[in-house]
């Protein structure tokens, strides 16, 4: 839960960073410690397309929760509000 490890995943298979779309994706939800499995459906949707050098904005929503991803050229997640930064050493 919370990892813009997993986010990342449909972002850059969807090339959601890339070309404008948006995809509602059934998942497997599965929770700590019960190991309570639940099946969900996510939305991801491009909300700004990056280019070389130039961040994208992903849009993602489970149930009730909706959050706006900066992720880089290659997808991976810089900023996910209330969740994670990326660190910059």
């Amino acid at each position: 839960a919370f990892s813009p490890v997993f986010n990342a995943l449909p972002v850059r298979r969807l090339a959601l960073h890339r070309e404008p779309a948006e995809h509602v994706l059934p998942m497997v939800f599965v929770d700590l410690p019960t190991l309570t499995v639940e099946n969900t459906e996510q939305t991801y949707r491009t909300v700004t397309a990056g280019s070389p050098g130039t961040p994208a904005v992903v849009g993602f929503a489970a149930g009730s929760f909706a959050a706006d991803m900066t992720v880089d050229d290659d997808g991976f997640v810089l900023d996910y509000p209330g969740i994670a930064s990326r660190v910059t050493l």
